[in-house]
């Protein structure tokens, strides 16, 4: 039996098995070879280069390419089901004086706590994503206008509220 501490010292692998029959002279049967190849740097690889093309690096929402798929996957499950699917573009003002005045390191902390205040204050359902620079867009669903701009008006409140102690200036989208 294995305790928990165990547990946490087995790593996830991804294996490949290949079962070959090997015939003789007479094409009877002699053995079976079994080879068995780690291929869970390949595995690893491939899930990088998927997050890649989905996903901001900076921020992990998804980014412009994925945003799209996903607004066709949200409108023709509005059409189907028959609700109001909002879209919100935000842009973070005055973006390029931090990044001038206070360096990248800077300017990518604005763009991460736009991410996380959008992610604070969404539901499970509602999509949020970069599109871009300081561009972001969130997919609401099942949503009016007048809740989207409430859902807006926190995420820019709470925005406003952490950049002091993100070291940022006042920040607004």
């Amino acid at each position: 039996p294995f305790s928990p501490t165990d547990i946490e010292l087995i790593e996830i692998c991804t294996l490949q098995v290949t079962i070959s029959s090997v015939h003789g002279p007479q094409g009877d049967l002699r053995y079976h070879v079994l080879v068995i190849t780690d291929v869970t740097e390949q595995r690893v690889q491939r899930e990088r280069l998927e997050r890649q093309a989905h996903f901001d690096e900076l921020t992990r929402l998804p980014n412009r390419a994925r945003l799209s798929q996903l607004l066709s996957d949200a409108m023709r499950s509005a059409d189907r089901d028959g609700y109001l699917l909002t879209v919100c573009y935000l842009d973070l003002d005055h973006f390029k004086p931090v990044n001038d005045r206070l360096g990248h390191a800077a300017g990518d902390r604005a763009l991460r706590l736009v991410a996380r205040s959008m992610l604070e204050h969404l539901r499970s359902h509602d999509i949020p994503g970069r599109h871009g620079g300081d561009e972001f867009v969130l997919l609401l669903r099942q949503t009016s206008v007048r809740d989207a701009m409430v859902v807006a008006g926190r995420i820019v409140a709470w925005i406003q509220q952490e950049a002091e102690p993100a070291s940022l200036p006042a920040l607004s989208l």
